[in-house]
């Protein structure tokens, strides 16, 4: 048994995410001006979408109409959307029971940790089975730009527009899924007058802090290390940070997809699962940050059938 809470494994569904768009082609200034660096670390493409958070979150509902995914049940939805479209968390939930046609399911929408909130969707994923409120949870992580610039102030990436989805349950199926071994969550106020050297420090503090706090749930070492989409100086950071000089960073689909949010760590995860570059039983560290959060996922993989 898991300290943190029941033993769950997480099995990737599917994701929904924008047309591709090269970089060079986005009517945006601040990416223009950031063009040549972007490029330089490896960000080639960018998803838009013209679909909103609720359009791209039934996409990946098993069971919803027109979304074509496996048939899985589960008892309760968490959703992690951080995207303002102008309704509030309950009314989007209730829209997107209505239009997923799941009138009666428990739907939790999970918010306050920007790129981070996968973890927290975890979490919360992981209470529902703690409690017997749910034996398989359905976790959707969803965000789109809708104004504004799609660069971030303190990142060199790009946002995309997407959704991925997993299933959170209490016992593994055939498919390839990972074991939740344990999770930390590092916060922290930024300040206005931060300038992009005080975030970095503040971020690479905490995921050192938060890589050591789950170290112990994986004696023998990490393999990978998935990082968020963000260019490859942040990634390399990141990775020094971790201070795992054995750990591999995974380079995920960083220069096709862009960053997509909270939704980068399942896409990647889903993308290693299917790479064949991965062994049953290998231990993987997934982080995610924002301004102001850092999470690190201590997982171990598990092969389709136990392969």
């Amino acid at each position: 048994m898991n300290p943190q809470g029941p033993d769950v494994y997480a099995l990737p569904l599917t994701s929904r995410l924008g047309t591709p768009v090269h970089v060079r082609d986005l009517d945006d200034p601040r990416v223009r001006e950031n063009l040549g660096a972007l490029e330089e670390q490896g960000i080639r493409e960018v998803r838009v979408s013209s679909d909103s958070t609720l359009e791209m979150a039934v996409a990946v509902t098993p069971g919803a109409p027109g979304a074509e995914q496996p048939d899985v049940s589960y008892e309760a939805v968490v959703v992690c959307n951080d995207t303002d479209e102008g309704t509030t968390p309950s009314e989007w939930a209730q829209e997107f029971r209505a239009a997923a046609k799941l009138p009666s399911t428990p739907v939790l929408v999970v918010s306050g940790d920007a790129c981070s909130n996968f973890s927290s969707g975890t979490d919360v994923a992981r209470g529902l089975i703690a409690s017997g409120q749910a034996v398989s949870v359905l976790l959707v992580t969803v965000d789109r730009i809708v104004s504004g610039t799609r660069h971030p102030p303190i990142s060199m990436t790009v946002f995309s527009d997407g959704a991925a989805s997993c299933l959170i349950t209490r016992e593994p199926g055939p498919e390839a899924s990972f074991q939740l071994l344990g999770s930390a969550t590092e916060r922290w106020l930024p300040r206005k007058e931060w300038s992009g050297l005080a975030d970095a420090r503040v971020t690479l503090t905490a995921m050192r802090t938060a890589t050591r706090r789950v170290a112990g749930h994986a004696e023998e070492g990490f393999r990978y290390l998935v990082t968020p989409n963000f260019g490859s100086a942040t990634r390399t950071m990141l990775s020094m940070a971790a201070a795992m000089p054995h750990t591999e960073p995974y380079p995920g689909l960083v220069s096709t997809v862009g960053h997509c949010f909270s939704s980068d760590v399942p896409i990647n995860l889903a993308d290693l699962a299917e790479s064949g570059r991965i062994d049953d039983g290998d231990a993987v560290l997934a982080c995610a940050s924002s301004r102001g959060s850092l999470a690190a996922m201590a997982l171990r993989f598990r092969g389709p059938s136990g392969r």
